[in-house]
């Protein structure tokens, strides 16, 4: 990423980032266990 972006931008991204990663995590867990 380039430094160019406002912090804010830059936050809003990590939160989708993060977002993706828990939703994947979520789904993963749910097929390990079966449900």
């Amino acid at each position: 990423m380039f430094c160019r972006f406002p912090s804010g931008f830059m936050k809003g991204c990590l939160m989708l980032l993060l977002n993706k990663m828990v939703r994947i995590a979520l789904t993963q867990s749910q097929s390990l266990q079966g449900t």
